[in-house]
């Protein structure tokens, strides 16, 4: 699971409050040993550009999740504004991590 965000963005700054920095999302991190990352772009970094443009994105806030199983299931992306059960379903419909 990847948060592409920067500080500069208060989309970014909403969803880690109110959808992705919480117990019950966390919860679920911790019980499919989900790796969460976090691809800070606020000094607009090339790397992460090429990061975003590759899961066909140009713009923040982006969450990606990779599939447990990436062979039977293409990543998630999600966009925009979120909420709880948005990001909760999205985690559990890419599984376990193994």
């Amino acid at each position: 699971m990847v948060d592409f965000w920067a500080k500069m963005v208060f989309d970014c700054q909403t969803n880690s409050k109110v959808a992705i920095e919480t117990d019950a999302v966390s919860e679920v991190i911790k019980k499919n040993k989900i790796v969460p990352m976090l691809a800070d772009w606020t000094d607009e970094s090339p790397e992460i550009k090429k990061a975003l443009n590759d899961l066909g994105r140009n713009s923040i806030p982006v969450l990606a999740i990779w599939p447990a199983n990436p062979k039977d299931k293409e990543v998630i992306v999600l966009s925009d504004l979120l909420s709880q059960a948005q990001v909760i379903a999205a985690l559990e419909e890419a599984g376990p991590s193994k």
